[in-house]
């Protein structure tokens, strides 16, 4: 059994990887916050490949929790074995994390672009496809902006769903929803990015860590 400083870190990485379950909880409703967001606001709009983030996320999530359980195993147990399996998958694990954060950010261009794409498909076609025009009154509503630029972009009637409350005696809204969905996705990445890129500078700590203790471990053996 460790003692002295080793019993201290060994106590505190049990505390860290409790925490760290918690943080694969986070990862869990992040994930699932924004997947919902997703299909609740921009499921028409976003490309299909563009939803992996949110599910990455989610197993993401699972398999922090598997490794914050093995972490306090080891901890309480002082199993060097145990430890070092755990210090390894964390820096995996944060590796994954670093890079889901960036794609977060690198895919909200492409994301912008297939969007605008699909909504000015959707305008043009506004008076003649009624699934178009549910998408396009949808987030006209949600986002209280009107049409793709502004609202000249209706060459007809311009809809009730312009209007504050939809009705047309009411104010017009100014803004386009180009503007408005850009700003929806450049929030949601850098809502994404900053939490994983933070929960995996958090876990460099468990990673720092184990590495005392593995340390402290193998001392020991050694004495014996």
């Amino acid at each position: 059994m460790v003692q002295g400083a080793m019993k201290i870190v060994k106590y505190l990485l049990f505390v860290f990887n409790f925490i760290f379950w918690v943080t694969g909880i986070a990862l869990i409703v992040i994930g699932a916050v924004v997947k919902l967001g997703i299909e609740d606001t921009l499921s028409s709009l976003i490309p299909a490949e563009s939803e992996i983030i949110p599910i990455f996320i989610i197993v993401l999530g699972c398999v922090v929790m598997a490794i914050g359980f093995i972490g306090c195993c080891g901890a309480i147990k002082e199993n060097y074995c145990m430890i070092t399996t755990y210090a390894l998958l964390l820096i995996i694990i944060c590796i994954l994390e670093i890079i889901g954060g960036i794609a977060a950010f690198a895919m909200a261009g492409s994301i912008e672009e297939k969007v605008d794409e699909y909504f000015e498909d959707a305008m043009t076609s506004y008076y003649d496809d009624d699934q178009d025009q549910a998408v396009v009154d949808y987030i006209q509503m949600k986002f209280e902006c009107c049409g793709y630029t502004d609202s000249s972009d209706y060459t007809d009637v311009i809809p009730d769903t312009c209007y504050e409350g939809q009705d047309i005696t009411s104010t017009l809204y100014d803004q386009g929803c180009e503007m408005a969905l850009h700003d929806a996705i450049n929030e949601m990445s850098l809502e994404i990015g900053i939490s994983v890129i933070v929960i995996a500078c958090i876990q460099i700590l468990g990673i720092v860590l184990s590495c005392c203790l593995m340390k402290g471990i193998k001392g020991e053996y050694q004495v014996v």
